[in-house]
């Protein structure tokens, strides 16, 4: 019998918030929120878009093997074993993107809250303020 060996290699992503903003990016932040606060502050990436279709692909994976044991047609279950879902799996792929899109989250969700900040506060001390009071390494972070 045929022996499959992959190397399991899992990605671990994560996201910690900066130390502080300056006060240069405050004012930034401020004049563009100030103009348009609907303004997305978060910097763009295309890690969900490429784990959405390895998401997908795991997905069909799934349903050729439901349909393939249902029907009795076993080179959809071979297929989908091993062509689809042991290599992803046991590789660490799909865990790998499952972390990734983790440490996505917490990076909106981190510049959710910075933008909620900037709206709120009057000037930078008062954000300053706030934003230590928040990410202050003697709190616990929430983003890890």
């Amino acid at each position: 019998m045929a022996r499959f060996e992959y190397t399991r290699t899992i990605h671990h992503y994560s996201f910690q918030p900066p130390e502080s903003i300056s006060e240069l990016e405050y004012n930034s932040y401020k004049q563009m929120l100030l103009v348009n606060p609907n303004s997305d502050i978060t910097p763009t990436d295309n890690s969900k878009k490429k784990n959405f279709f390895l998401y997908i692909l795991v997905v069909v994976g799934v349903l050729l093997l439901i349909i393939g044991f249902a029907t009795e047609t076993w080179i959809l279950v071979f297929l989908s074993i091993f062509l689809v879902l042991h290599p992803i799996v046991n590789t660490g792929i799909l865990q790998s993107s499952i972390n990734q899109d983790k440490a996505t989250n917490a990076k909106t969700e981190f510049y959710n809250d910075l933008k909620r900040m900037i709206l709120n506060s009057r000037n930078y001390n008062d954000f300053y303020v706030s934003y230590k009071k928040k990410y202050s390494p003697l709190h616990k972070n929430p983003y890890s």
